[in-house]
Order: C-alpha cells, then structure tokens, then sequence
C-alpha cells in the first residue's frame, strides 16, 4: 500500500499506528498490523469507524504478471458481495454464508492500482483442519455431530448453486470443523465464482477431485462439482481416494509415473471405483494381505447403507457414460439429515 492509498492515523506522539482507507461502498476502515502475507496477498489487522468489531484485510498488489488473476480474482468478489447481499435481502439461509472464512464484506480499490477486502474475523481455535480429521481418527466427531456437518455442508453448496455461484477447487485443505458441535468454515472465499461450466479450465483443481471428464475434455459442468463433494465425503468416511485400489497403483509402478502424472488415466479414462459392487479389477475389499486395504474396507462396511448408496450413485452409476445420475447435493442433505435423526 503506498502513500496516496490511505491517510495516516498517528497516536498522541506522532507514530502512525494505522491507515485509513475507504472502501467503493463509503465506509472508513483502519488498517493496522500486518498479520501475515502468503499466495496472492497478504493480511492486515482492520477496524472500522463506529464499529466495535475486529476485521481483517486481505491486500492484493497487482504487478504485470499477477495482472489478470488479480482482475479475476477482483470479479469473484464483487460477484460474492452481490449474492451476499441478495441473501440478505431475501432472508434466504443468511447465516450459511458466514461457513466462509475470508468472505469479502467490503471491497477497497487503492490508488496504487492495487485492491483489497474486508472479512470478519474467526475464532479458528476451535476448528481442525478436515485434512487433520481424516489423518487422525482420534480428532473425529461423533457419529451425530459428522452427520449434521455433512447436511449442512451440502446445503451450503446447493445454495451456492442456486444462487449461480460456485466454489472452484474443493478439497480437504479448504474445510476447518470444530469437532464439538459439527460448526465449520471454508477458506480462500475469493475461490467461488460464477457458475461457466463448458469452458476450457486454466487448472484442474486437487487432483482426486476433478471429475473423470474434466481430466478428459479440459471442461467442466454442474455434473462435475457432484463428483467433487462426494469425493470430499469419501475422504472424510473412508480416508482413501474412491479411484485409488491395486489396479492405479499396478498402473503407477508398472508406468513409473506418479500421482499427477497418471491422473488422466487413474482419474480420467480409467478411472474405476474402489468399491465397485461387481467390478474387481480396482477393488481393494478383494486384496488380502494389505493393512491399508483392510482398514478402508472395515470403514466402507461399517458405513451406513444411505451413505454407500450415494456414492455408489456418484462413483459407478455416475462415472462416466450417465454422469447425470451422480448424487445432488439436496440428496447429500436428505442422506444426512436422515442419518443424524436416527442418533437420539
């Protein structure tokens, strides 16, 4: 932030302490410490006049060659603050909106050429990272409280839908639970955009989680963000990939390839489910002798029939040829509220 992009704010000896900024909607904000920088942009301590609530700034410098992720980036949150309002407006599910972490409140455009976003501040202390839960059995919620994450999370994403909008890159590392009460954010705010399916892809998002045809055709569609939120609940439920069995990594080994490398054939063309009720060619339930293996197949057994049946829907049914038939988030919700209903 250079000079011309604020006014200085100083304590009684003359020490500036802040810098005020007003945003495109008129309100004056203070910036304060730097609290860290990393990716696109860095984060900053923020009051506002009037206001006895804590914020953050989030301040994006734009340079030639940031130029035009940074005008995407910008669009996304202009976008995120029209349905935030309409949300608001319309009393439709005001309060799941606030499952995001650094949701852009205000915008700030600075003289400089640079801009930035006010977000409110998270007590994330209680919250655990979903990629923790998955990697720690011991960190999981109940049974009760997991189901009520899950139904709230996929009405979070049929809202999102509804509203033309969607969260681009879905994957464990964007999801914080707190374990005690189901309770949960979702970082990087400045990753939902408005919905373009049919176009090319500049990235694929985390690999595992893009859908086989969009490894395929470099496209995506409504039917591919299915696959993603199902792969995000196998993830969480069984802790596996749903394509990963002896027949990837057979083709891994054999090709010397990793992961990435093989992901347009394991995910994409190949791409067959680790629990396909009839298809054994990738099954791990068939595999004897292999610790990893065994425990996957006691978390699929133990999972109940409701949950088994969507992602079959979504992993068999809905691969490749009838990808309409994958498991809509409204039946995610249904599945889930169903489940957490059975637990008194």
């Amino acid at each position: 932030m250079k000079p011309e992009d604020f006014t200085p704010v100083l304590d009684e000896s003359g020490q500036m302490i802040g810098r005020r900024v007003r945003s495109v909607s008129g309100k004056e904000y203070v910036i304060g410490e730097k609290r860290d920088a990393g990716g696109a942009a860095a984060m900053f301590h923020a009051t506002k006049d009037g206001d006895s609530n804590s914020y953050w700034f989030r301040e994006y410098v734009t340079t030639p060659d940031l130029r035009v992720r940074h005008e995407t980036i910008k669009r996304n949150i202009r976008n995120i603050m029209v349905w935030i309002d309409s949300l608001e407006n319309h009393h439709m599910n005001e309060k799941l909106w606030l499952h995001f972490y650094a949701l852009p409140l205000d915008l700030v455009e600075l003289n400089s050429g640079g801009f930035g976003y006010i977000m409110n501040k998270i007590d994330s202390d209680k919250y655990k990272p979903a990629r923790q839960i998955i990697n720690h059995p011991e960190d999981y919620p109940d049974a009760k409280i997991l189901y009520k994450f899950c139904k709230n999370f996929a009405e979070l994403f049929e809202v999102l839908n509804l509203a033309g909008l969607r969260y681009n890159d879905l994957n464990e590392d964007k999801v914080y639970i707190n374990p005690d009460d189901g309770d949960f954010f979702i970082v990087d705010a400045d990753d939902i955009c408005v919905v373009r399916y049919d176009e090319p892809l500049f990235l694929l998002g985390k690999t595992g989680y893009t859908a086989p045809e969009v490894y395929i055709t470099g496209k995506q569609n409504r039917l591919s963000d299915y696959f993603s939120i199902a792969t995000f609940f196998f993830r969480l439920f069984i802790g596996s990939y749903p394509m990963d069995g002896p027949a990837t990594e057979r083709y891994m080994t054999d090709n010397d390839l990793t992961v990435d490398d093989a992901a347009p054939i394991i995910y994409g063309s190949e791409a067959l489910f680790a629990f396909h009720p009839t298809d054994k060619r990738n099954a791990v339930y068939a595999v004897e002798k292999n610790e990893d293996y065994f425990i996957q197949t006691q978390k699929w057994n133990a999972l109940p029939i409701q949950i088994q049946e969507c992602m079959i829907q979504t992993f068999v049914n809905g691969l490749h040829e009838d990808i309409g038939c994958r498991t809509t988030y409204s039946e995610w919700k249904t599945c889930f509220e169903y489940l957490e209903n059975q637990i008194p």
